[in-house]
């Protein structure tokens, strides 16, 4: 990502945050029907995201293409965002991708639901990774948007929150079923940083009990610096420890990888 597409995509994120306006999920399908129609238009978005564009025309192009498509909250935010500076037209599109994310966690958030949305988001990257036969089915995104939502909404419809079912139809939507559980890996990320929370997977050979979970979640913050979401997940292969992924650091402390390494140094 450049530099000018990091600095614009935070400020972005502060502009949404503050308006209390954008909210709701009519809201964040508005911001998600707006990169889908950049998405599909290379000739569009290039001269949107082409910073010796006149301001003004950048902005009126999208008054004009969504104005009555989209709610008008929509239309003012996505203005804004065309008014800032992007390193390229498809960070352009991807960002406005992931403010629709950061306009669902916001609404979580609102309705006291941000922590069930951030397990849930977890609960279902599991079931992906654990589904063969899911991947498969998914092996075309966006051919068949409205087989893609029906399948969410049967599969987890019933059982998680809405900003949870659109979300994930949104991945299903954007990558191949074998990647769509590290698609919601990024955006549970994402949400978690609408609480200032990184995200830590645990993987551990048994269940953990009550205060194994509490520590190792004071633990994960002491490391981290900060506030963590922690998700565990049980793996019996591992033999005995724990595996700990905390953004770009990996900790191994299962019995399984020290009995590799014993192997390769005698071997």
């Amino acid at each position: 990502m450049g530099s000018a597409t990091v600095h614009s995509l935070e400020r972005a994120g502060e502009i949404l945050t503050v308006d209390t306006q954008v909210r709701g999920l009519d809201a964040a399908e508005g911001i998600f029907e707006v990169a889908d129609a950049l998405g599909e238009s290379a000739q569009l978005r290039g001269l949107i995201a082409d910073p010796s564009t006149d301001e003004q025309l950048r902005v009126g192009l999208i008054t004009r293409l969504f104005t009555g498509k989209v709610a008008d909250v929509v239309v003012a935010f996505v203005e804004k965002t065309a008014a800032l500076r992007w390193s390229s037209d498809d960070e352009f599109v991807s960002s406005i991708e992931a403010l629709g994310e950061t306009a669902v966690a916001l609404t979580a958030q609102q309705e006291g639901n941000l922590e069930r949305l951030e397990d849930e988001l977890f609960q279902v990257a599991q079931v992906f990774e654990g589904s063969r036969e899911l991947q498969l089915s998914l092996s075309h995104p966006g051919e068949h948007p409205q087989a893609e939502r029906q399948l969410v909404d049967r599969l987890f419809g019933q059982q998680t929150l809405p900003e949870t079912t659109l979300l994930v139809t949104r991945a299903v939507s954007s990558v191949r079923g074998s990647k769509v559980a590290r698609r919601l890996h990024e955006i549970a990320e994402r949400v978690s940083a609408v609480a200032g929370r990184q995200v830590a997977d645990v993987t551990s050979a048994r269940p953990l009990s009550e205060p194994q979970r509490v520590a190792l979640a004071q633990a994960l913050q002491n490391e981290a610096g900060g506030p963590v979401h922690v998700n565990v997940s049980v793996d019996p292969a591992l033999v005995g420890g724990v595996v700990v992924r905390l953004g770009d650091t990996l900790i191994d402390s299962s019995a399984r990888t020290k009995l590799t390494q014993l192997r390769q140094a005698i071997a």
